[in-house]
C-alpha cells in the first residue's frame, strides 16, 4: 500500500516561515540601536541626491571628492546651528547678568510697574506685594508641582538632545557610505522591490524617491527660508539672542507651528521698549514671513507628490512624539509615501501599470 504525498508540506511551510521571521526579527533586534539614524541617512541621502550628483559633474565625476564636500556640507549644517546656540547662550547671559547689575533691578522688585497694566493692574501689584512680604514662600509652594513637573520634561528633553546628536553623528556616517555606494543601494532596493510585486514594486521604489524629495523639499526648504528670513527681522530690530531665535524658529517651522511663536512676542517686546517704528516693521515681517508656508510649501511639495498637507502636519507630530526631534524628518517622508503607494495602489484598476510608468 502506498502512501499519498500531500501536494504542498504544511509542517515544512510554517516551520520555514518562523524560521525566516525569528532571523529576521533577530536582525532588527541587532540593528535596533541604528535604525533610526538609517532611515534618516536615507531620507537625507535621496532628498539630497541629485545635489550629489551635479556635485560630481562639476567636480570631474569623482565620486570621492563629491561625497567629501556632500559630507562636509552636511556637518556644516548639522553643527553650525548648535554653535549659533551655544553663542547665543552665552550673549543672553552676559546682557542678564548686565541687567542684574543695573537699577532695574530694584523696580522689579517693588512691582511698581504693574500699576501700568490695565484693568488688572492694582489686583497684580497687591498680590505681588504679599508675595515680597512672605519672601515668596507662598509662590513656592503652589509652584512646586509645577517646577517639578517643568524639571522632568527639561530633563527629558536633554536626553532627547542628546539622542538626537548622537543620531546625527551616526546619521553623517551612513550618509557618506550611502554616497558612495547610492546606486548599488538603489538597485539591490529595485531588486527586492521587484521580487516582491514585480514590475509594480519597481515603480513603487521609483516613486517613493520621488515622494521624498518632494516632501523634504518641501518642509526642510520653507523652514530654511522662514527661519533665516525670520532671523535676519529679529537681528535688524535689534532682539537680543537673535541667532538662538533663528534657530528655534527652524525647529518651529520643521514642527508646522511657524515662526509666529516667536516674532510677536519680540514684536510686542519692542512696543514695550518705546520702538514703536521697529516694532511696527518686524510686525509686517513677521504677518509676510509666517504666511510663506501658505504659498511656498504647497507649492514645492506638489510639484513632485500630491500630497494632503494634513497628512504632513499628522506625521510631524506623531514622528515628534514616536522619535524625539529625528522624527521631525522622518514622520512626514513615512506618510507620504505610504499614502502616495495606497493612492496608487488603490487606483490601479484605473490605471493600467504602463500608464504609471509613463
Amino acid at each position: 500500500m502506498s502512501l499519498v504525498l500531500p501536494k504542498y508540506d504544511l509542517p515544512r511551510i510554517i516551520f520555514g516561515c518562523l524560521a525566516v521571521l525569528c532571523m529576521l526579527a533577530a536582525s532588527l533586534w541587532l540593528l535596533h540601536p541604528f535604525l533610526i539614524s538609517l532611515v534618516w541617512a536615507g531620507l537625507v541621502v535621496i532628498a539630497t541626491w541629485p545635489v550629489m550628483l551635479r556635485i560630481q559633474a562639476w567636480l570631474g565625476r569623482r565620486r570621492s571628492l563629491a561625497v567629501l564636500v556632500m559630507s562636509l556640507l552636511l556637518v556644516a549644517l548639522f553643527v553650525i546651528p548648535l554653535l549659533f546656540m551655544a553663542s547665543s547662550l552665552m550673549d543672553i547671559s552676559a546682557r542678564l547678568s548686565q541687567w542684574l547689575d543695573s537699577d532695574k533691578l530694584p523696580l522689579l522688585i517693588s512691582g511698581d510697574f504693574l500699576h501700568s497694566v490695565p484693568f488688572i493692574g492694582a489686583r497684580l501689584y497687591s498680590r505681588w506685594q504679599a508675595v515680597v512680604a512672605d519672601r515668596g514662600h507662598s509662590l513656592i509652594t503652589q509652584l512646586q508641582p509645577w517646577l517639578r513637573h517643568a524639571a522632568l520634561v527639561l530633563l527629558t528633553q536633554l536626553g532627547h538632545l542628546g539622542q538626537l546628536i548622537i543620531n546625527g553623528i551616526i546619521m553623517l556616517a551612513l550618509s557618506a557610505l550611502l554616497y558612495m555606494n547610492g546606486e548599488k543601494a538603489a538597485g539591490a532596493m529595485s531588486r527586492f522591490a521587484r521580487r516582491l510585486a514585480g514590475q509594480r514594486g519597481d515603480i513603487a521604489v521609483t516613486l517613493a524617491g520621488q515622494t521624498i524629495r518632494a516632501v523634504a523639499s518641501g518642509i526642510v526648504v520653507t523652514a530654511v527660508c522662514q527661519s533665516v528670513l525670520g532671523g535676519v527681522g529679529l537681528a535688524l530690530c535689534g532682539i537680543p539672542g537673535a541667532l538662538l531665535f533663528t534657530v528655534v524658529i527652524f525647529i518651529l517651522c520643521l514642527a508646522q507651528l511657524g515662526p509666529i511663536i516667536i516674532m510677536l512676542p519680540a514684536t510686542a517686546w519692542l512696543y514695550w521698549q518705546g520702538e514703536a517704528g521697529w516694532a511696527t516693521l518686524l510686525l509686517v515681517w513677521s504677518l509676510a514671513v509666517g504666511s510663506m508656508d501658505n504659498i511656498l510649501r504647497p507649492l514645492l511639495i506638489r510639484r513632485g507628490a500630491d500630497v494632503p498637507m494634513m497628512l504632513i502636519l499628522g506625521g510631524v507630530i506623531g514622528g515628534l512624539l514616536t522619535f524625539g526631534i529625528v522624527g521631525l524628518f522622518i514622520g512626514p517622508a513615512v506618510l507620504a509615501v505610504s499614502w502616495r503607494l495606497l493612492v496608487i495602489w488603490v487606483n490601479e484598476l484605473e490605471t493600467p501599470v504602463h500608464a504609471a510608468e509613463d
